[in-house]
Order: structure tokens, then C-alpha cells, then sequence
């Protein structure tokens, strides 16, 4: 260990164990580099554990459950992988396979290096684990035994779970497999498949297919359960061969104890097939592989791949040595080159997945990326432009070939400027790359309603333009404002910069201006400590007052995102200049940076670190200490980022200052050893100090940086030589705290520097470093009047999720808050002669269709209101049961706009779908909610289906607006030459009219547009009993229930069984869907009710819906079966959603639990039926279940289809009811919120 760190066996400093304590989360098995396979334990702490295994592994008093193929090292969220599992049990024979089969830590340590993991067992199992990239190796030394058996499980349904985090923990879909022995007996093997989803970036279902041997002879049995979750067995043995099922299934692989004492598996995976993965192993383990032969083998691939990039001769710390070394390994296990591997579509790029994330990463790591590994670099910037070709955007994170999950800007745009104006070019197609960057800046992304903060996508792109480009800051509309306005402001910088690249001058010009958006947000009256000017949330029209050292629970749905205003105010790493101009000047701002190292000036949060406000574990602070040089300081940036460098970062188990986050902060210590510090989407480093005496950076072509350096002190002190006394650069001397790419990267270069232990004057005759956004002279910032929150405590509770669910008792004094204003306004409204009667309206359901009558009624509340008179703020009251807004039938359904063709001329649907569908495309083209006009094609295949097809077009033809139902025949040799995946044998009818929607960024801007009229949500809030009042001011009897307005009982979801609020309306509009003839009952069937008529009873019909995980075959319209009379819906349609991506569905279940959304797997095959008689070229393999919509129904199965109804209630008085609002509700929304309005001021 002693020896020179030259390009020896530099592996021996590698200590894989760093970090896989106190939250680091690393990964301690086996890997090469950026591979595939990650060969490691599987643990938890025991049968009732309740926290995550990230990376698989638990330090400690831990049980191992599994070692298992694939797994992630350095994540947060929730665990990914863990499949393709193998666990060994001594004793006797397997009696219950699915039962738990855990085995506690031996008393001999778990041993880990580069290439290698051995694990002891309580039981005296002793596991041996090494890996290629695609492939693995198991060798199992059991405890000698004179009798007994010896077992292997593999248990198909086995992976990480997340107790801690249910909504993202993943979940075993099913599998299949087939085993069998050898016919000489010789050995063992298995292949077969499990399909999993979920996970940290909640992916759908995706696949990895298995191909397994076992060297010793043995016998086989497969096993089947009875659901995909219990322990229960329905076959063991079963067949040799178990076909797909949803259920857990397996085999046990078991060995003669006298016999075997040691048994060797080599297993291989793949994401495309059993043959792929069998491919795998026999070609990267073949039969004879010798354990050790592949660990050298491998830990040769991390010496020469990673490890010899950095050399030195410096061999007096140990420790430094460990920790650079480590560094390096643990920042190249991710992302994962499955380049071959990817089954969504076939492409001649490079393909990386199991990004996490380039929130993380862009600051550090994919810098360091490109120094160390030039080719890799390029290949994963062409693998990100490639994503973006096929699926629409590029992903900020990814994992199991699924985008997701965006926690502030599109952070592809930095990696992608980065990389520009550094120089590199190969074969990226750097105008594919900037459409991309494009597609970022300007496309809204669909949301995909994430619970943790429903307002905008987090999946991909920024769920937040709507704000950015209406306003050019964003609002408290969308969770985590003041991150995205800055994130976005360093996007847009970055688009800039690729724009001036190609020449795009109008580009250029546009990105740079909405680059300094983020001093929209900055208000120079916030104050904290002594200082003056804070990045805040904003209104349209006002900053918002607040402690700037506080950030609620910085996450999703708040205005930070895992950081302080504090520590985001310094971020516009783009617009120092200005930056520096705003927060009072050079030397306030050096003493506003210092007071981030003070201890305890965080109330909160930031324990582990004294309370300092800057967080070392947390990449908003990474570049924070580095910002002295911009000031003239570089002295303090060096006695801030080694004080963070030496107390936060040890080669020991807990040695990291929070999770790796995927190498992030492996990456940090890494550039603060080498004396620079990159700023991403510029050429400019700042300079620190280095740790060595000398180190040599490889940077490909033969080309190094040489970093030198006189008078180092390797040991931690007080007193240690670590301040910049002179420095040379390429043997000239240097006067700047900062240096670019060119001067020492693109062709090689030589850094001297002379180190002591007092700080000195070398670069304050220097220019600053470059601060590329800002003007020449710098406008001053923006004055805004301050408001107090008032509208915070309202604001956690309309925002939908997280808030309300930690503070859900807000819901109960909101609607407390409401009723006192709505009871003010019923005596007020209900007097003579007033001339403005505004009525107060209760909305019951937040769904599209009561979100859009909730919208029409506020704003003509708002319209109407005299000038003089109140803000309309409490006229309309939108009670929804759930805690967000669109959960139920308006979240799950096929996104379609209809074009109204098959409910007859006469009916409400038709007259409703077809207004409503005029209204909902000027509506998106308003409000920039994402939808495209896809069309529809109608297929028949039989003379029967295509009498449909005529009776379809003859409604077209014969209604009374031709213009309104736009319908044309296609051709058969138009319909070849246009999708030819598609049979149609006797005739295709195309809707032209015909679109979809993003479902859930209309759903937030109708909420936005209700709120700004003045409406209030009140999520959380279950209406229980609902009572007529007479009439104020009357000693009469009501003529009819509703004269004197209506009562309702509501209970929170914070309330206790026997809590209920009161609230009161003149009118009171039923949208509540599913739960819409309870609310009917609750008012007919009441008590005192007469001449009480029968209770309304809903009926359910279930739609299951199925994804698609294939590029083949490609179909770019919706295409729907021809009608079939006494169907309850359409058929299994195919639509699209708006990435292009394919789904099926919904079919018809009827159930009698509206709840009841689980996908019925066993609809599939009827599915697969249905589907391929319009599109016989699919792939069932890549057929998975997706989720499930329920329809409230009038009639019950096999009694045709009931009209919408949309009434006043006769006999009542502001009771308007909405029943069997079902497809097509969503286009229709709006026309039922125009119709509802008209209804309730004619009255």
C-alpha cells in the first residue's frame, strides 16, 4: 500500500465500502465500470424493517435476503433492482420457497474490492461474487455437513422494496422460467424473465430476461404461488417450464451436502431476450471461468479504464490515497452503458441509462466526465439526444428506459452547453442536440401527475413554462418556484450558448434575456442576518415575505427543493456580475459567503453539519465556497472548500456528507483535490489548491495536465500549506483565480503552483472570472411590494399532496375561513333590492368536470361583482374528497378529445362532446396546455363493422353543423402508404376533429384559473350530509327544499370520526363523479325528506389499460375498432400519449367497487385479441398492464347507453346535479362548465 500510486495496481486504495454507512448509499458488490450488472447482497434488518436498502446493502446487525444481478449505487427516493436473485440455505430441504429466507451477518467482516465481494453468513454459507459487464459469477462455499441438503432459491419475484415509501416502492408484475438438468446430470441451468415497475423515478413496467447455470451436479424444481405478494404455494414442484404468470414463481436448485460443498452459478441478463442473456454469460463467463480470473479480470478493467487517469508519486497519505481512488471507482459505477440492450427501439447510438440524476451531476461529475473519459462522455451525450429522437425529451434522470425524475430545470441543457463550448463534436449532431434543448425550452411536458407534486410534470422537460413563458418568473402555481426559476434561468443560459455556437443569433438573443429571469425573484428587501436581497417566492404582482434560513420541508411542493433561499441566491453562476451587484458589492457579498461556514445559523436541518447554512451533502452548496474568487478572495475559497474537504469526506464507511447521489459528491472532493473547480456550461475553472505534490490527469490522445506543486502538507492541521502563494500556467506566470478549458485541457497542459500557510495577494491584480449573462451595466432589481404570507397557510392547503397530507388539519379552518364568508354573503345576497347578486356556489368534486364549472362560476362571480364591492374571493367553494384535485376518472383514462360521432344527434353527450371540444382546443391554445390534433382512424374488417362505418358517416353528413363533425374515407392504398401496420380489410373512416390532451396540465389550469378568479379549493374534504335551509328572515315553510340555501356537513381528512364543519351556499352543484349518486341520496333520501323517490344507484364499468414496450410496429394516429352494438365503451382502442408512445385500452369490466383500480392482468389475453385484429404486427411479449379508469355508469351491463344528465333538479331550488358524466366528460368539461354557469344565474 506503501508503494508509488503510479499506473501499478492502484485498485489496492479502493475501498468500496466508503459511503455505504450514514446514508451514502453506495454500492459494495461487484461492477465494472458504468456496468450493466452490479453483482451485491440484498439485506434488510429484518422481517418488519421499515427502511430502504438502496443499493441493496446494510451495514451492521443485517439479514441478507438475496444477492441479486442488478442494482444502482449512490441513489435516494427509493430502491431500483435488486432482481434476478439467488439465495443459499443450508440444512434441510426447502419446504415453502416463498417464505422468508433470510440469513444474518456472519462474525467475519464483509470483504470488498474492485472485482471482488465475500460475504459470511451466519450459517456458515460463505458467498463469493464477481462480475463482467453483462454476466456474473456466484460461488457458494457451504458449511461442511455429513448430511443434509444443500439449496439455491431463485425467486423470480424478488427485488427492493421501499417500506419507508410505498407510493415508490417497486413491484413484481410477473415472470416466467424454465429449468432443467443436463442430461448426464452434470449441472444445472435456468432462463426465463420478470417484469417489475416502479422504483425512484416511478417507471412503468420494464423486463429483464435471465439465463442460468450451476456447475454441480443437483436436482431442480420449479415453484408457482398464489399471487404476486403472499407466501402461500400453489405448485412445488411444478412444471419444468412455468409460463408467464402474474403470480411469484421460481425454482430450487439443491445440492447433496456430502457431495457438494462448493457450488459455482454463472448467470447473464438481458433487457431483450432469454437468448441475449444467455449470449451474455456463455461469451463473457463461459463454462471453466475461474473465479479469480474474473476478478482480476475485471479489477484490470478498473486500473486501466479509470483508476490510471490520475497518477501521482506522492505517497505519503495513505489516506488521501483511499479517498482519491475511491472516488474515482464510486463515480464511475453509473450510469450504465446497455448500449445493445435497449428494447424500446433499435438505433446505431450509443444508449446509457440508470441516470441519477443530472440535478445531481451537472455541476461536477459530467465535467469530470469529460476529462477522464472523452469517449464515454460523447457516447452519453449522443445516447441523451438520441432519448429525446425517440421519446420527446431528454431525461434529467432515467432509469429502466423511463424518464424521470426532474427535481428542478432540464439539467441536459448545462450537460449539452458544456460540452459545446468545450469543443466537443465527433459524432453528435449538434443541431439534433439543440432541437432538443429546444424541445426543453418551449414544449410544456405532459404531467404525469406525480402525488409528490402534481402541478407539473417531474417526469421530464420544465413542468413549469406555462409561468416561465407568460410571466417570465414562476409562481406558487407550481411546487418548487424559486428552484425552477433559477434552474430554468441557468437552462436558458445554456441554450445561449449553443444557439451563438451554430450562429442562431435570434435564439441567442431570446435565451440570454430569459436567462436573467431570476432576478424576477429577487427581492432586494428580504433580510436574514445582517444581509439584504434573497431570492423569494413571488406573486404576479408581489414578492412574498419570509425567513430565508427556512424552507418548510424543502421538497417537491415547496418553494425550495433541498436547499435554503440562502443557499439558492447564490446560483446564477452565469450572471455573477450581477449577482455580486445585487447582494451589496464585492466585500458584503465575501462576508454574506462567509456567513454560509458560520455554525449555527441554520434554525434546521443541517445538524450532521454544526448548522451551517452551507450543506456540504446537498449540491445547491457545491459551487458555493468556490465563489470567493469572483471577489477577489480565492483565499477563502480555498480555506472554505478544504475545510469542507477534510472534516465532511473520510475513506471509512461513513466517510461521505450524505448520499453519494451517483458519484456527485465523489466528483467534488475529486476536483477540490486537483486545486480547480468547473462551472458547467462555461470554459471557465476556478482555481483552489491541490492536495499532492504532483498529479498527472490522462486526457486521452496522449494528452495530460500536469499538476505540480511546492510545499503540500499531507498531514491535516491548522497550520497545514494550503494557500496559493504563485502559480504558473504552462510555465508562464498567472495572475487570475480562474483559467479556461483551452488553456490547459484541449491540448494538455502544466499547472505549478507554490503552496504556504498564510494566505497571499497572487491573484488580486487579476481580472475576475468571466460572468457571461450580465451587462455591461446592470439593472437595478426590481422593487415589489411585500406581502406577508398570508396566502401560504391557504396555499399548503390547496396545493394538492404532500403539504396538505403533513398539515391536512389546514383543510378544516379553511372550510371554518369560508363558511363565516359564504354566511356573510348568503344574508347579503338574499336582501332586497340588491342590485349585483353574486350567488355562493359549493362545487362537490374536483375532477375536469367540476374543476371547469368551478372555473366558469367563479369568474362570472368575479365578472359581475360591483367595483365597490369585496374581492369575490369565497364565492365558489370546490370541495374535493381526495387530497389533490383529478384523482379518480378525470387521472385515468385514454387523454382522447372526441370528436362526438357515436351518442346520436339528439343526445346532451353529442351536443356537449362537440361544443366542448370547440371550446377545449381554444382553451390549450390559450393557455398553452400540451395537445396535438392527432385525428382518428375507425377500422372496420368485417361487412358488418363497416355498416357501422357508414352509419357513422351518415350522422356526419346529416348533422345539422356538417362543419363540426369533420369525417372523411381513406383509401385502401392511402391508408397502406400511411400506417401500415394497420388492418383495416373492409374500410377506414378518419376523424379529423379528433386529438388528445394532457389531462392533468388542464386539470392545474383550470385549478390556476379558479384560484385567480377568486375561487377556493378545499382538498381533503369528504361531504357527509347534506340539509335544505328555510328561507332567512321566514317563519314560513320553504315551498321547496333549497329556498333558504343548502347545508353542508364536511369532514377533513384530518378530522377525527366525530369532527364535521359546517358550510353553507345558495347553490350546490353534484360533479361529484364516482361519488355522485351518494351526494344525490344524501339529499332525496334525507330524513324529512317526502315522497322520497327510489335511491340513485351508479353502476361501474372498469377500463383496463396497457402499455407498450416496443418501437415496432409504429402507428401515428388513434385508431379505434368499428362500434359493436351492447358495448358499454369503444372498444380496445389504440391511443397515443403526447411523447408519442402507444397504449391500449380501456376495455369494460363491470365490478361493484369503484375503487377498484388494480389492472386485471387476466384481461390481457382477451386484450391481445382484441388488438391484433387492427394491428396484427404487435409484440404480446411487450404488452404489460398499465393502470385502470373507472366510468360511473347509469345503466348496468347489457341495457345500451344512458345521456348524460345535466339538470336543475325539478322541485328543488339550487340544486344542480351532474350524473353518468363519463367519456366523453373530459372533452365536454367545458361546455358542462358553460352550461352549469348559464344554469345557475338564470336562476
Amino acid at each position: 500500500m506503501a508503494g508509488l500510486a503510479t499506473a501499478a495496481d492502484l485498485a489496492s486504495y479502493v475501498l468500496p465500502l466508503i459511503g455505504t454507512e450514514a446514508g451514502g448509499n453506495t454500492f459494495p458488490g461487484v461492477s465494472e465500470p458504468f456496468g450493466m450488472v452490479k453483482l451485491g447482497p440484498d439485506m434488510d434488518t429484518g422481517p418488519d424493517a421499515t427502511g430502504s436498502s438502496y443499493s441493496g446493502y446494510v451495514p451492521g446487525a443485517a439479514f441478507f435476503t438475496g444477492f441479486s444481478m442488478l442494482h444502482e449505487s449512490g441513489t435516494g427516493g427509493a430502491p431500483k433492482y435488486g432482481v434476478v436473485s439467488q439465495m443459499p440455505i443450508t440444512g434441510i430441504p426447502v419446504e415453502n420457497p416463498l417464505l422468508r429466507h433470510a440469513d444474518a451477518r456472519g462474525a467475519v467482516a464483509d470483504e470488498a474490492s474492485p472485482g471482488s465481494y465475500k460475504a459470511t453468513m451466519a450459517s456458515g454459507i460463505v458467498v463469493e461474487l464477481a462480475a463482467s459487464s453483462r454476466a456474473g459469477l456466484y460461488q457458494y462455499t457451504f458449511p461442511n455437513s455429513t448430511s443434509g441438503t444443500n439449496s439455491i432459491i431463485v425467486d423470480v419475484s424478488h427485488f427492493l422494496p421501499a417500506p419507508d415509501r410505498a407510493y415508490l416502492s417497486q413491484h413484481y408484475l410477473g415472470g416466467n422460467i424454465s429449468a432443467s438438468a443436463k442430461p448426464d446430470g452434470s449441472s444445472l441451468q435456468y432462463q426465463g424473465a420478470g417484469t417489475y415497475n416502479n422504483g425512484w423515478n416511478l417507471s412503468p413496467a420494464w423486463t429483464v430476461f435471465f439465463c442460468g447455470y450451476f456447475d454441480s451436479p443437483g436436482t431442480v424444481q420449479t415453484f408457482v404461488g398464489t399471487s404476486s405478494t403472499g407466501s402461500t404455494i400453489h405448485q412445488f414442484p411444478a412444471a419444468s417450464t412455468v409460463d408467464t404468470s402474474p403470480n411469484r414463481l421460481g425454482a430450487v436448485f439443491s445440492f447433496n451436502s456430502t457431495s457438494t460443498n462448493t457450488v459455482t452459478s454463472r448467470v447473464g441478463v438481458s433487457f431483450m431476450s432469454t437468448a441475449q442473456a444467455c449470449s451474455n454469460v456463455n461469451s463473457q463467463v463461459p463454462p471453466g471461468t475461474n473465479r479469480t480470473a474474473l476478478e482480476a479480470q475485471t479489477r484490470a478493467a478498473w486500473n486501466d479504464q479509470v483508476l490510471s487517469k490520475i497518477t501521482t508519486t506522492d505517497r505519503d497519505n495513505t489516506t488521501r490515497l483511499q479517498l482519491l481512488y475511491s472516488s474515482l471507482y464510486h463515480m464511475f459505477l453509473l450510469p450504465q452503458n446497455k448500449t445493445g440492450e435497449n428494447p424500446l427501439w433499435t438505433s446505431s447510438e450509443p444508449y446509457y441509462d440508470d441516470v441519477f440524476t443530472l440535478w445531481d451531476l451537472f455541476r461536477c461529475t459530467t465535467a469530470l466526465f469529460h476529462v477522464l473519459q472523452p469517449t464515454m462522455y460523447e457516447e452519453f451525450i449522443r445516447s441523451l439526444v438520441d432519448i429525446w429522437r425517440h421519446e420527446g425529451f431528454m431525461p434529467d434522470a432515467r432509469s429502466s428506459f423511463f424518464n424521470g425524475v426532474t427535481q428542478g430545470g432540464s439539467n441536459a441543457d448545462n450537460v449539452l452547453a458544456d460540452a459545446y463550448v468545450k469543443g466537443v463534436r465527433g459524432s453528435i449532431n449538434w443541431y439534433d442536440a439543440y432541437a432538443a434543448m429546444v424541445t426543453n425550452a418551449e414544449t410544456v411536458p405532459v404531467n404525469n401527475n406525480d402525488p409528490r407534486d402534481p402541478t407539473g410534470s417531474t417526469k421530464e422537460g420544465r413542468g413549469a413554462l406555462p409561468d416561465w413563458h407568460n410571466y417570465g418568473f414562476i409562481t406558487r402555481s407550481y411546487g418548487r418556484s424559486v428552484t425552477r426559476a433559477v434552474e430554468y434561468s441557468v437552462n436558458d443560459f445554456s441554450l445561449y450558448q449553443v444557439a451563438s455556437g451554430l450562429g442562431n443569433a435570434n435564439d441567442a438573443s431570446k435565451y440570454l434575456d430569459r436567462s436573467r429571469n431570476w432576478r424576477k425573484h429577487w427581492n432586494p428587501s428580504a433580510a436574514s442576518l445582517g444581509f439584504s436581497g434573497f431570492l423569494v417566492p413571488r406573486t404576479k404582482t408581489s414578492f412574498i415575505q419570509q425567513d430565508p434560513l427556512l424552507c418548510g420541508g424543502c421538497y417537491w411542493a415547496d418553494d425550495y427543493y433541498e436547499a435554503l433561499s440562502w443557499e439558492y441566491s447564490f446560483n446564477a453562476h452565469h450572471d455573477m456580475k450581477a449577482l455580486v451587484n445585487y447582494s451589496g458589492g464585492d466585500t458584503t457579498f465575501s462576508n454574506r459567503l462567509a456567513m454560509m461556514f458560520v455554525p449555527g445559523q441554520r434554525p434546521i436541518g443541517s445538524e450532521q453539519f454544526n448548522n451551517t447554512i452551507f450543506n456540504p451533502g446537498n449540491e445547491p452548496s457545491f459551487t458555493t465556497p468556490y465563489l470567493f474568487n469572483f471577489v477577489g478572495r480565492q483565499d477563502l475559497s480555498v480555506q472554505y472548500s478544504r475545510a469542507a474537504a477534510d472534516t465532511y469526506y473520510q475513506p471509512t464507511a461513513g466517510g461521505l456528507p450524505g448520499n453519494s447521489d451517483a458519484g456527485a459528491m465523489e466528483s467534488w472532493v475529486l476536483w477540490s483535490m486537483t486545486g480547480l473547480y468547473p462551472i458547467t456550461g462555461q470554459t471557465t475553472f476556478l482555481i483552489g489548491s491541490p492536495w499532492f505534490h504532483n498529479l498527472t490527469i490522462s486526457l486521452g490522445g496522449g494528452k495530460t495536465l500536469q499538476i505540480t506543486s511546492t510545499n503540500v502538507t499531507t498531514t491535516t492541521s491548522s497550520s497545514q500549506a494550503i494557500f496559493v502563494q504563485s502559480l504558473k500556467v504552462n510555465g508562464q506566470p498567472w495572475n487570475r483565480s480562474w483559467l479556461t478549458y483551452d488553456d490547459i485541457f484541449a491540448n494538455g497542459g502544466r499547472l505549478d503552483f507554490v503552496l504556504g500557510p498564510r494566505p497571499s495577494n497572487w491573484s488580486t491584480d487579476g481580472s475576475p472570472p468571466p460572468s457571461p449573462a450580465t451587462e455591461d451595466v446592470v439593472p437595478p432589481p426590481l422593487v415589489l411590494p411585500s406581502v406577508v404570507e398570508q396566502d401560504r397557510f391557504r396555499w399548503r392547503v390547496e396545493r394538492p399532496v404532500l403539504a396538505s397530507l403533513v398539515s391536512a388539519v389546514s383543510a378544516t379552518l379553511v372550510i371554518s375561513a369560508v363558511y363565516l364568508c359564504l354566511r356573510r354573503r348568503r344574508s347579503q345576497s338574499l336582501g332586497k333590492g340588491q342590485a349585483h347578486q353574486i350567488p355562493t356556489t359549493e362545487v362537490i368534486g374536483g375532477g375536469v368536470v367540476g374543476l371547469a364549472v368551478a372555473r366558469a362560476l367563479a369568474e362570472r362571480a368575479a365578472a359581475v361583482a360591483p367595483s365597490s364591492s369585496a374581492s369575490p374571493a369565497s364565492s365558489v367553494l370546490l370541495l374535493e374528497r381526495h387530497n389533490t384535485v383529478g384523482t379518480e376518472t378525470s387521472a385515468r383514462n385514454s387523454e382522447v378529445i372526441h370528436a362526438g360521432l357515436y351518442y346520436g344527434a339528439d343526445s346532451l353527450k353529442t351536443q356537449l362532446c362537440i361544443r366542448g371540444r370547440q371550446l377545449l382546443y381554444a382553451f390549450c391554445d390559450q393557455y398553452g396546455v400540451a395537445h396535438r390534433r392527432t385525428g382518428k382512424w375507425i377500422v372496420a374488417q368485417t361487412p358488418g363493422q363497416r355498416a357501422s362505418l357508414e352509419r357513422i358517416y351518415a350522422f356526419g353528413q346529416a348533422y345539422h353543423d356538417r362543419d363540426a363533425v369533420p369525417l372523411r374515407w381513406v383509401g385502401a392504398a392511402e391508408a397502406k402508404a400511411r400506417e401500415p401496420a394497420v388492418r383495416a380489410e373492409t374500410g377506414v373512416l378518419e376523424s379529423l376533429a379528433t386529438g388528445i390532451v394532457d389531462s392533468h396540465g388542464l386539470m392545474q389550469t383550470l385549478l390556476g384559473l379558479f384560484e385567480q378568479a377568486g375561487g377556493v379549493l378545499a382538498p381533503g374534504s369528504s361531504v357527509v350530509k347534506i340539509t335544505p335551509l328555510p328561507p332567512l328572515g321566514s317563519a314560513s315553510a320553504s315551498r321547496q327544499p333549497g329556498d333558504g340555501g343548502w347545508q353542508l356537513h364536511v369532514k377533513t381528512s384530518s378530522a377525527t370520526d366525530a369532527e364535521e364543519t359546517v358550510v353553507t351556499a345558495e347553490t350546490i352543484v353534484n360533479a361529484a363523479g364516482l361519488g355522485a349518486a351518494a351526494v344525490h341520496n344524501m339529499i332525496t333520501q334525507r330524513n324529512g325528506a317526502a315522497d322520497k323517490p327510489e335511491p340513485m344507484t351508479l353502476y361501474y364499468a372498469k377500463g383496463n389499460y396497457f402499455s407498450y414496450a416496443h418501437s415496432q410496429p409504429r402507428v401515428s394516429t388513434l385508431v379505434y375498432p368499428a362500434p359493436e352494438p351492447g358495448l358499454a365503451g369503444l372498444g380496445t382502442h389504440l391511443t397515443l400519449d403526447l411523447a408519442g408512445r402507444i397504449r391500449f385500452g380501456p376495455d369494460v369490466e363491470w365490478v361493484d367497487d369503484p375503487t377498484d383500480l388494480a389492472v386485471n392482468a387476466q384481461q390481457l389475453p382477451r386484450a391481445i385479441e382484441a388488438i391484433k385484429t387492427y394491428l396484427p404486427g404487435i409484440d404480446p411479449a411487450a404488452l404489460q398492464p398499465d393502470y385502470a379508469g373507472m366510468r360511473p355508469k347509469l345503466v348496468s351491463a347489457g341495457q345500451g347507453a344512458a345521456d348524460f344528465v345535466v339538470r336543475s333538479e325539478p322541485g328543488y331550488r339550487g340544486w344542480v346535479n351532474l350524473l353518468g358524466i363519463e367519456s366523453p366528460g373530459l372533452t365536454s368539461s367545458l361546455a358542462i362548465g358553460e352550461m352549469v354557469e348559464k344554469m345557475v344565474y338564470s336562476n
